[in-house]
């Protein structure tokens, strides 16, 4: 999805789908996120298991590779790939769609903000579904 938006020339979070720590570690390079917050996360996971969040300039290596090794508490199973990502700050939206008989619908769009408390660090403090025209 992430892709899609650069595509379309939407702003979207820096996003990276890989196996290879060289490989993540050259794209955080490449990307000015060496001193940036950082989520790192499996491409599979249920609710916030095992979606870390690095401080800027922090070692993102060990939620890397505790993503690949450990499995997941809920289906038991390691992740093949992680996901990193720029940590997005402030007000978030995310998009529903759904398919059916190969035509594609807007479900939803959700605009939210997000607190911690104590260790976790991804609370929902704030959910609004926003309005938009189905014409579109």
């Amino acid at each position: 999805m992430q892709r899609a938006l650069h595509e379309a020339g939407v702003p979207a979070l820096k996003t990276l789908h890989t196996v290879s720590e060289k490989e993540a570690d050259a794209w955080i390079k490449e990307n000015g996120l060496k001193d940036a917050p950082l989520i790192i996360k499996p491409p599979m996971s249920s609710g916030s298991e095992m979606v870390f969040h690095i401080e800027a300039g922090g070692d993102w290596k060990n939620a890397f590779q505790q993503i690949l090794t450990e499995p997941s508490v809920i289906s038991g199973k390691k992740s093949e790939t992680v996901v990193i990502q720029e940590q997005a700050i402030g007000t978030e939206y995310a998009v529903g769609t759904v398919s059916a008989n190969g035509t594609h619908y807007l479900v939803h769009l959700i605009k939210y903000n997000k607190t911690s408390s104590g260790e976790r660090q991804t609370v929902f403090d704030h959910v609004e579904f926003v309005p938009y025209d189905k014409k579109f």
